[in-house]
């Protein structure tokens, strides 16, 4: 396997076709996945500060299912220096890809993700448990800055 995995996928995971994807927003290290039994998931894996991305992608994945379209978070394993995220494809095709194909749909494509957005920001705000208010993120962008992790 290509990558370090925690002990109850292994048995599910043996036989696995990967295909490595482009390294996500987060850093982390993601594989398309089809099981020995068909099943397509997609796995993110990340050691570190990555590790800690990898960690709140899976809480709020568990969170927003049923209330937006996602992936379904099929499982998540966090130690203290790892995490793996596990999760269903989706199906359809990304904007990018859909551009590369036929750059005259940009409209529909910016009209999709508009209305994924609209989606979204239509959660109730109160019922979300997590902060991302501007004092929360110009923290981590300071503390990301501070450690080098950002090209300035």
């Amino acid at each position: 396997m290509p990558i370090p995995l925690p002990p109850p996928w292994r048995e599910r995971l043996t036989g696995a076709t990967w295909k490595r994807e482009p390294e996500g927003e987060s850093g982390g290290i993601i594989h398309r996945v089809i099981a020995a039994d068909g099943t397509r998931l997609y796995l993110k894996y990340g050691e570190g500060a990555v590790a800690d991305a990898v960690a709140d992608e899976a809480i709020r994945l568990r969170w927003l299912q049923g209330r937006v379209a996602a992936a379904r978070l099929v499982s998540s394993v966090i130690d203290p220096d790892a995490a793996w995220l596990l999760t269903s494809t989706v199906p359809g095709k990304t904007g990018d890809a859909w551009l590369e194909q036929n750059p005259g749909l940009l409209e529909q494509v910016v009209r999709g993700f508009a209305s994924m957005l609209i989606g979204l920001h239509a959660l109730p705000a109160d019922e979300c448990p997590f902060d991302a208010s501007a004092a929360v993120r110009l923290a981590a962008a300071r503390k990301l800055v501070a450690a080098g992790a950002v090209d300035e």
